[in-house]
């Protein structure tokens, strides 16, 4: 499994990681994490 997600944050801009960490939350929330 995967107990942590890290973002650089010098790669990509802040719209993609928005949409990573939702992405992330979703998945989170659709398996009872």
């Amino acid at each position: 499994g995967m107990n942590i997600a890290r973002l650089n944050m010098s790669h990509g801009d802040h719209e993609q990681h928005a949409r990573t960490i939702s992405y992330i939350k979703e998945v989170n929330q659709e398996n009872g994490f």
